[in-house]
């Protein structure tokens, strides 16, 4: 098969990591591109509070609709079609977004 020649990251960053995500986009990414590009190969990021709406997928700004649901569809394929990840979460912000107390715990422990 044809090996992949798109580097596709994925970025998530809670609120209180925004620091730490400013610090990825000015010193790594740019890194990441160059090694990219020597390779012949594309680099992008995925961050889903840069897409157009500016909510992430699990928040809500009403009842459902069609195209409520469709934005999160599209959000999820966005996410699906990324091959690197890069999550910097913090579970004191998450909590609040309805993360499972069992998932904070795991995130919390991992640190």
């Amino acid at each position: 098969g044809r090996l992949e020649r798109t580097m596709r990251l994925y970025l998530a960053v809670s609120e209180s990591k925004v620091r730490h995500r400013d610090q990825i986009l000015q010193y790594a990414v740019p890194r990441m591109s160059d090694m990219c590009a020597r390779r012949a190969a594309a680099f992008c990021i995925v961050d889903l509070r840069l897409q157009p709406g500016g909510r992430e997928a699990g928040e809500s700004s009403g009842p459902a609709s069609s195209a409520a649901l469709d934005a999160v569809a599209n959000r999820l394929a966005l996410v699906d079609s990324c091959n690197c990840f890069v999550c910097l979460i913090d579970p004191e912000d998450e909590a609040p977004k309805g993360l499972s107390d069992k998932l904070l715990t795991t995130l919390s422990s991992e640190e």
